[in-house]
């Protein structure tokens, strides 16, 4: 307990006041318990409210809103500017060389002409070579190129088959600048005719008789020969 006099200096001094009662001080109480401070953040739930750092109070932010519905399309801008060209690509590799085509018929040419002719090897037996003039080309020159060949058609002494195996080729030559040029054909085979003997009536053509060993006379021995018409076809340019 706390001294008397220390706490009344009044009463030492003999001028305490006669209204004045002694007063008998205690000793100090113990401090009380500190509260409990809500830490910094901490919500008041009924208020809505949490606490800063700072000690107040503060309304917390509304939460996010949901989106509001999609605007409408804007118009399409106009179209952006054409870049620059480029460059050429290189060229590619040529191709292979196609297979050639079967060889045409000969044609007139731009400045020619074409046409057929009859070639007569005469009447039977006929002959090794015949020949025939084509005439009437005014236009022909010395350096013009004639063509001739047999053409498969009939005539009087001969099928079209016949043109077609017969054993002769024909050939353009000898050209009159302005009149026209020559067709001659050729007997090709390689055989010759038998020999027979000669018989009244018959001129001995030869007499080869050791061929037969009894001396008599024999016909035959020629080439063989090519009778009558034929059809030639011809072009020249």
């Amino acid at each position: 307990m706390a001294d008397y006099k220390s706490i009344n200096p009044e009463v030492i001094s003999g001028e305490l006041p006669p209204t004045t009662l002694p007063v008998m001080v205690g000793d100090s109480g113990s401090g009380g318990e500190q509260g409990v401070v809500p830490a910094p953040g901490a919500g008041d739930t009924a208020a809505g409210k949490f606490l800063k750092a700072d000690g107040t109070w503060q309304v917390p932010p509304g939460g996010e809103g949901s989106p509001g519905p999609q605007g409408p399309i804007g118009q399409i801008g106009p179209p952006g500017v054409d870049g620059e060209d480029g460059e050429d690509g290189q060229d590619g590799f040529p191709g292979a060389t196609g297979p050639q085509g079967p060889q045409g018929i000969p044609g007139s040419g731009g400045s020619g002409a074409i046409g057929t002719a009859i070639l007569d090897f005469g009447v039977f037996p006929g002959a090794s070579d015949a020949s025939v003039a084509v005439i009437g080309q005014a236009g022909i020159l010395s350096g013009s190129v004639v063509n001739a060949w047999i053409r498969p058609v009939a005539t009087a002494d001969h099928t079209d088959t016949e043109h077609m195996v017969e054993t002769f080729q024909v050939f353009g030559h000898t050209i009159v600048p302005g009149v026209g040029f020559t067709i001659s054909g050729f007997n090709t085979s390689q055989l010759t005719e038998s020999l027979v003997p000669g018989g009244e009536g018959r001129s001995p053509i030869t007499t080869v008789g050791a061929q037969s060993g009894d001396g008599l006379p024999r016909l035959g021995g020629r080439g063989t020969r090519i009778y009558g018409q034929w059809t030639i076809a011809w072009s020249w340019a």
